[in-house]
């Protein structure tokens, strides 16, 4: 599929409001609902976007968040990979080129629990040559344009209808509210009502998420941020700023900052780390993570351990 013009301004209108209806997608693109309508079903089709369920992992309890670098022997790399993707509390289970070969991206309900699946699950892991934990602050961008924030609230409390209707959206974020209440057997009022309790309680959000390779970006990479601690937030207000960023966690531990970004060439990747992130004052050192095969990206929620 050739993507022109209009078709990256659906895909970006899609990454926004993944719910947002033909006629509203019409009147934003000035294009026809038959002709926006088959644009869409193309570009799922295709690959080129999904259309899903992002959960606020804090609303929903999971406080205890921590990126893991983890080294295995190349040979061993793919049976340690699909250890980690087996967990249910990985979110990101991923790739990198650099002293270590695996990114894990971790959240649980509580700090003992994450303290649990490393000292109990991941030490007994023999192929795990060496790892580092950088223990999350805050998520500051989240999948590109996901702008949640920690809640002072406490965690909002769902029960298993809810559980079904957030995992359906995970699958298929464009699912009608008259098709969730058929499939989870709800009335439609019932099924309306839970769903903007969902969005009210800013417990999810319904994003079009891009296959970034599809549309010509083809350079990934993480990159560890030190920095000077009373330029953090400053650093971190500039960086969210950038269309290329997906991610910006600031860390409590090692690094300050981790940053996930997609750019279109290995060009744009130099331009982005050595001259616009390290330019921003207070940044003293960036350590780049090129990355390679995602074995796991899950966006919703993460299932109940048994």
């Amino acid at each position: 599929m050739i993507l022109q013009a209009k078709d990256l301004k659906l895909v970006a209108t899609l990454e926004k409001d993944g719910r947002a209806s033909f006629a509203q997608l019409s009147r934003l693109l000035g294009v026809s609902i038959s002709t926006v309508a088959k644009k869409t079903r193309q570009l799922l089709e295709e690959g080129v976007v999904e259309i899903k369920a992002v959960t606020n992992p804090h609303r929903l309890g999971l406080n205890a968040h921590a990126m893991i670098a983890i080294r295995t022997s190349p040979q061993a790399l793919d049976k340690v990979s699909a250890k980690l993707v087996e967990h249910p509390n990985t979110e990101l289970v991923a790739n990198i080129f650099s002293r270590f070969n695996i990114l894990v991206s971790a959240q649980f309900e509580t700090w003992d629990d994450l303290h649990e699946f490393v000292s109990s699950e991941l030490s007994i892991i023999h192929e795990i040559l060496d790892m580092e934990i950088y223990f999350c602050k805050e998520n500051k961008k989240r999948y590109f344009d996901v702008p949640f924030a920690p809640s002072e609230n406490s965690p909002l409390k769902i029960d298993e209808i809810d559980r079904q209707i957030i995992n359906v959206l995970c699958v298929n974020g464009r699912y009608s509210v008259s098709n969730l209440a058929n499939t989870l057997g709800l009335s439609i009022s019932t099924a309306s009502k839970r769903l903007s309790r969902l969005y009210d309680e800013n417990a999810i959000q319904v994003r079009g998420h891009v296959n970034q390779t599809k549309i010509g970006n083809h350079a990934t990479a993480f990159f560890m941020i030190k920095a000077d601690h009373d330029e953090i937030e400053r650093i971190c207000d500039s960086i969210v700023t950038y269309p290329e960023i997906s991610t910006v966690i600031t860390l409590v531990n090692k690094y300050d900052i981790l940053v996930g970004g997609v750019c279109r060439d290995s060009d744009a990747l130099y331009d982005l780390v050595n001259i616009r992130i390290a330019s921003i004052p207070g940044v003293r050192d960036i350590e780049t993570w090129p990355r390679g095969k995602i074995f796991k990206r899950h966006y919703g929620l993460l299932p109940v351990r048994q």
